[in-house]
């Protein structure tokens, strides 16, 4: 019998920003602004602790939901950075924080439960609610506003009954914060909704001058309805260890312990123990990245200003620019119900221009580009000054 695609598979399409990134890395002459992790390596004694594992024989299954010592110390970590205590039995550590949204996902939607997804949004989860069976309930949400929800659009939606809303602080594609005086608004509807909440916050610790971080998982309203995940992918510039964890009430974690236990056992023995010992680390140590992105930060947004006709919320956190190029693009087909004028542009740059970048299209938002600074300062110059020959180019054709 030939195969057949599931029904759960046929909405899923393959990242773009992996797609883009893999092309990029073919060429040695295209500038790779599209990728989403730091140029930092990974700090020696958190390697070291990586390679002493190895040398102990530390190499075998573990635990499903991860190590007694690693989750008591996400635990600590945690409970230390949100004033509200928490237990290891409230931690499953995972491959990776996109994982954790993965198993969180499966662990609450049944087919057919609505999520409430701000907009624009990380490009995997559509993906992940569609392969749970869920439906996508978008929030779009404007540069003009932050690229923040409003408190009468939340009450709005959850006119729709959802079962679950994903709010992702500080934001993959846009840097934009919830602080503490947006989340204030939001919280009291939260809790007398009773939804619950995935707060990914795997870019908490870049935030850059003038702004705060507030995680949702310190509002005890919220203690029994929040999920956090996070990871050290981006913190400790550790993307290729695959570590991450999820952090909320213990029978949800359990579940997701569960799941995982049936589709890759245990995460990584060896990337534990580099996780444990980098979430041991003075948080000073890490400041020279931080201060490194912030720099990047800056010049890219000087460069921006100079591009005409392109506008960009500056970001509050993450290391990301989400620049609306909508000047440069064709006008829009309404006839047309997947519309690519951002990834025409995309190929273009990267085929013409030799800079790759993100289409909005992968974010919900036909109308952008992501540009990420987590590069050398000199590729983000030579590189957003290609993305501004690019489209001053495009538009002439």
């Amino acid at each position: 019998m030939a195969y057949t695609p599931t029904d759960r598979v046929k909405k899923l399409t393959p990242s773009l920003i992996l797609e883009i990134s893999a092309q990029a890395s073919t060429d040695p002459e295209i500038i790779n602004l599209s990728a989403g992790q730091p140029d930092f390596p990974t700090p020696d004694p958190i390697k070291q602790a990586g390679i002493d594992a190895i040398n102990s024989n530390f190499t075998r299954y573990t635990a499903g939901g991860g190590i007694p010592e690693l989750r008591q110390a996400v635990a600590e970590k945690v409970s230390r950075e949100t004033c509200i205590a928490r237990k290891a039995e409230n931690v499953v550590i995972t491959s990776g924080a996109k994982h954790s949204l993965a198993n969180a996902i499966l662990a609450i939607i049944n087919p057919g439960d609505r999520v409430l997804l701000p907009s624009p949004y990380w490009v995997a989860y559509p993906e992940q609610i569609w392969l749970a069976g869920g439906e996508v309930i978008t929030l779009p949400t404007e540069q003009e506003n932050g690229f923040r929800i409003t408190p009468a659009q939340l009450e709005a939606a959850l006119a729709t009954d959802p079962k679950l809303i994903m709010l992702n602080s500080p934001s993959n594609p846009t840097g934009a914060i919830y602080e503490k005086k947006h989340l204030d608004l939001l919280v009291p509807i939260l809790k007398e909704s009773g939804i619950l909440i995935i707060a990914d916050e795997i870019y908490g610790k870049l935030i850059y001058e003038g702004h705060t971080f507030t995680s949702l998982g310190s509002y005890e309203e919220l203690k029994d309805q929040v999920l956090i995940v996070n990871g050290v992918s981006k913190t400790y510039s550790m993307t290729g260890w695959r570590l991450g964890w999820g952090v909320g009430p213990k029978e949800l974690v359990q579940k997701m312990a569960i799941i995982q236990s049936q589709m890759t056992s245990s995460p990584c023995s060896i990337s534990q123990k580099a996780a444990l010992a980098a979430i041991q680390r003075p948080e000073a140590e890490f400041a020279p990245m931080l201060n490194a992105f912030q720099a990047r930060r800056n010049r890219a947004l000087e460069i921006v200003d100079q591009m005409p006709e392109v506008t960009c919320h500056p970001p509050e956190g993450a290391f990301y620019l989400f620049l609306d190029v909508t000047a440069y693009l064709p006008e829009r087909n309404p006839a047309d119900d997947k519309p690519m004028r951002s990834m025409e542009l995309a190929r273009y740059l990267v085929k013409e221009h030799k800079v790759a970048i993100v289409p909005g299209m992968a974010f919900g938002s036909d109308d952008h580009i992501r540009v990420s600074f987590a590069t050398a300062m000199e590729d983000v110059e030579e590189g957003l000054k290609r993305v501004q020959k690019g489209l001053a180019e495009y538009k002439r054709r």
